[in-house]
């Protein structure tokens, strides 16, 4: 039995022996991507390009809902046309979710990472192999890309846009500045004459919202100290009772508290300012007699707009209308004096700024009451409206260009 065993062993170790044992796998080498190869790759991958349309969407959804609460004026400039979407938790500004100029700037380089880069090296390397020609099939898309950009960079400036005002004028009411919908502006003016002596801008006082700001009273000398800034509130006793905002911005009366002090810190008065005060708040500055209001912040035109006259025409028997004119004199500061008409989708561009037709009310003779119109007047960017052209006219020579490399390839394959 143990001679058996000894003989088998012997033969499985010889067997073993002569059996050619398989050569171990070599592993392939661990490459490594550049550091900057991996950014590009982040920075333009399609997933990323997916994620930042789907914020987009969620993004214009809620802006577009949230008009009719808080109103279109402020849903444009606190979502739409803001870096950051920002709660108010605790009276801490929380950011929460990525603004509409954010994703904007994103989806550019995005666009421009892995669109642009990559196209640009894929043609250059189809021309490299196989001269123009090659190289063409990809020309039209990466032009269609330029065009993409082009657009992207309009829509950032005229997110930026901040030169905005709305005014109702009555048929003979004429207006040299109009109210900034959502917009307040802190004033210390000299309480003998009215004179506005400084300001504190919009943005400085939105900044104080569920916190404490500094600010400087222009060269007066004097410091103003802004606590709590409500954009809608009403006065309770001595404080101010927050209330939800309006959607119609003009119902909306900002406030806030202030202490105004010298630079050496001698407090001079503080107190609650409320946009409806009908008086300012007074202290004595040596011999001035100065005052803090809050008031609407104005955009001032560099001429004087009437309102002259409005009509509405209708269709034969219905109430729908089928023109509404609204006519109007502006006055130069030179005193010439020039006739306009505005339509719904025909505003009138003058001086920078362009003047748009809004609601309207037809007048009522029987009951004394002269028609009235809502006026927008917005800023222009020149910039912006020449960035929408080119990138339009760019994506316009991309589409064809790609058609027609795409056509003769498609035909040379037939010949072929």
């Amino acid at each position: 039995m143990c001679a058996g065993s000894g003989l088998f062993g012997r033969r499985a170790a010889a067997t073993l022996l002569r059996r050619p044992v398989p050569p171990t796998p070599l592993r392939p080498p661990v490459t490594r991507r550049p550091i900057p190869s991996t950014v590009a790759a982040a920075l333009g991958s399609v997933r990323l390009t997916i994620a930042l349309l789907a914020l987009l969407l969620a993004v214009t959804c809620a802006g577009t809902l949230a008009q009719g609460r808080i109103g279109l004026y402020r849903a444009q400039r606190e979502l739409f046309g803001s870096w950051w979407i920002v709660a108010h938790i605790g009276g801490v500004d929380v950011p929460t979710l990525p603004g509409g100029r954010l994703l904007l700037a994103a989806l550019a380089v995005n666009l421009a990472v892995g669109g642009g880069l990559r196209l640009a090296v894929r043609v250059s390397r189809r021309a490299a192999r196989g001269g123009w020609r090659a190289a063409s099939r990809g020309t039209g898309v990466l032009v269609v890309h330029a065009g993409l950009l082009a657009l992207l960079g309009a829509a950032l400036l005229t997110g930026g846009d901040e030169r905005h005002g709305a005014v109702e004028l009555r048929v003979g009411d004429s207006v040299a500045a109009c109210p900034s919908p959502g917009r307040w502006t802190l004033e210390l003016v000299d309480v003998a004459t009215g004179v506005r002596v400084a300001s504190v801008p919009s943005e400085r006082l939105e900044s104080a919202i569920g916190g404490v700001v500094e600010a400087a009273l222009g060269g007066s000398g004097l410091r103003a100290q802004l606590a709590g800034f409500e954009p809608n509130a009403v006065r309770r006793d001595a404080g101010l009772l927050p209330v939800e905002p309006y959607a119609e911005w003009r119902r909306n009366v900002a406030g806030c508290r202030v202490a105004v002090s010298r630079a050496d810190g001698t407090e001079l008065a503080s107190g609650v300012l409320w946009g409806f005060d009908r008086a300012p708040l007074g202290f004595a500055d040596g011999d001035r007699q100065l005052g803090l209001r809050l008031v609407r912040a104005r955009l001032h035109l560099p001429f004087e707009l009437r309102l002259t006259g409005f009509d509405v025409a209708r269709h034969p028997g219905t109430p729908v209308p089928r023109e509404i004119l609204a006519r109007l004199a502006v006055t130069s500061a030179d005193g010439l004096v020039a006739a306009h008409t505005i339509a719904p989708g025909a505003p009138l561009r003058r001086d920078g700024l362009t003047i748009y037709l809004g609601s309207w009310r037809e007048g009522d003779p029987s009951a004394l009451l002269p028609a009235q119109v809502e006026l927008h007047v917005v800023g222009d960017r020149p910039r912006a409206g020449f960035g929408v052209a080119l990138g339009l006219v760019v994506v316009g020579l991309g589409a064809m260009l790609a058609a027609v490399f795409v056509t003769r390839g498609t035909g040379a394959e037939v010949a072929g």
